[in-house]
């Protein structure tokens, strides 16, 4: 029995020491938690169950030392979309959503499969370019100087259509792309390269017609290209066939006065440069190179004879009343006066929906450098496309004595007077 005690008090001595061991190591563990320092995995699992919360904690098991076998299958790393596109598409006919790079437009790196076939290989030594705002085929002809021609690109590129996408890849001789003149200059808007056509199309041009009307009736037509395209093929600084009712254009004027009335066929695919070449290959066709030396014996280039009949242009579309007109303004500028039409502040004071303002309601007291009524000789350029009639008319006018004229009462073409009195009599109708 006495050895019996000893064991049980032996055991109850080990029970009371363990449980001291454990009290212990709990303090030491709520201390260490509170302070944020790092504790052992069995003592945080004790003081966590002490206090009774229920949020299992994760074991973090012992490294093997064999690695585990690899994944089936490397996940692919997810990123965060930037604040900029990383690609930009400019084109009037959006492209579909894009879902994957290949739905992008092809760019330089895709040249080689783009472009270079068996069929249609580029000759040796040209280069990949890509296609920026504004380019055209015709540009690129000029760009390379006329060494090759709208066909030839067309058949190395394997084209089947004249309209570009920007960032459509083209071979083209080395250089022609970089100094091919742009269609216009639309800070990346290419609508007219990319409009779809639904040519042939007929347009007709008035005599008298302003550069403006013609964009507008262009933006009524089914044409590849967009008016505004063609007021930029007509610009200052557009680059035009060497042609010679061209030569005394002053550079810094646009083409207003060259664009030849008639009806004309626009074809499919069609470019506004070629269409503004259409109309000065008419202009060619239909005005004679003598009105160059005509324009000469009269003291005037043929731009300022130009400029002069596109006036007439506007104050009839007869022809004899075109030769009249031309006597009377002739005669006004011999004796040093003012020409005093109209027209010619109608198109400076014209704006959209209204490309010729109307007479009555100008005031002709106007500082306006097309003010003719103010200021003697001719306006600063053209104000419309004439005729060849009235081209005509402005180089060989009907010989008169004449200063003024006007409408005759009633309508039937105008009245013709030698003084002012004459004419003020002419205006006073019943």
């Amino acid at each position: 029995m006495r050895r019996f005690g000893r064991v049980a008090a032996l055991i109850s001595a080990l029970g009371i020491l363990l449980w001291l061991v454990i009290g212990i190591a709990v303090l030491r563990d709520l201390t260490l938690e509170g302070s944020g320092a790092p504790t052992p995995t069995l003592a945080r699992l004790t003081a966590v169950a002490l206090r009774g919360t229920p949020t299992p904690i994760p074991l973090v098991s012992a490294p093997t030392e064999t690695p585990p076998p690899p994944p089936t299958h490397t996940p692919t790393a997810t990123t965060q979309p930037s604040a900029t596109p990383h690609y930009i598409i400019v084109t009037t006919t959006p492209y579909p959503e894009v879902a994957s790079a290949a739905d992008l437009p092809p760019t330089a790196a895709d040249a080689p499969e783009s472009n270079a076939t068996a069929a249609c290989a580029p000759p040796n030594g040209w280069v990949a370019y890509s296609v920026q705002p504004g380019d055209t085929l015709f540009g690129f002809v000029l760009g390379a100087d006329g060494a090759v021609d709208v066909q030839t690109l067309r058949q190395a590129n394997c084209l089947t259509s004249d309209l570009l996408q920007v960032g459509q890849v083209l071979f083209l001789p080395s250089g022609a792309g970089e100094k091919a003149p742009k269609l216009d200059d639309l800070s990346g808007d290419v609508d007219a390269l990319t409009r779809p056509s639904n040519c042939p199309c007929q347009i007709t041009i008035r005599a008298g017609s302003r550069l403006e009307q013609i964009a507008e009736r262009l933006d009524r037509l089914p044409v590849g290209f967009r008016g505004r395209d063609f007021l930029t093929a007509t610009n200052a600084t557009a680059r035009t066939p060497d042609y010679w009712f061209l030569r005394s254009k002053p550079a810094d004027k646009s083409l207003e006065g060259y664009m030849y009335p008639g009806s004309y066929t626009i074809e499919p695919n069609m470019t506004a440069t070629q269409f503004r070449d259409m109309l000065l290959a008419a202009f060619a066709a239909n005005v004679p190179e003598a009105y160059e030396g005509m324009a000469a014996a009269r003291g005037w280039t043929f731009w300022q004879a130009l400029n002069f009949a596109s006036i007439v242009q506007r104050e009839s579309w007869d022809a004899n009343e075109q030769r009249m007109i031309a006597g009377v303004f002739h005669n006004r500028m011999a004796d040093n006066r003012a020409i005093a039409s109209s027209v010619t502040m109608m198109y400076a004071l014209g704006s959209a929906g209204q490309w010729w303002y109307p007479a009555g309601r100008i005031n002709f007291n106007l500082s306006n450098p097309y003010n003719t009524n103010r200021f003697r000789g001719l306006p600063p350029t053209p104000i419309s496309s004439p005729a060849v009639s009235a081209i005509a008319a402005a180089l060989d006018p009907v010989a008169h004595d004449y200063f003024f004229f006007n409408t005759r009462c009633g309508g039937g073409g105008n009245f013709y007077a030698r003084t002012f009195e004459e004419f003020k009599a002419g205006l006073n109708c019943p």
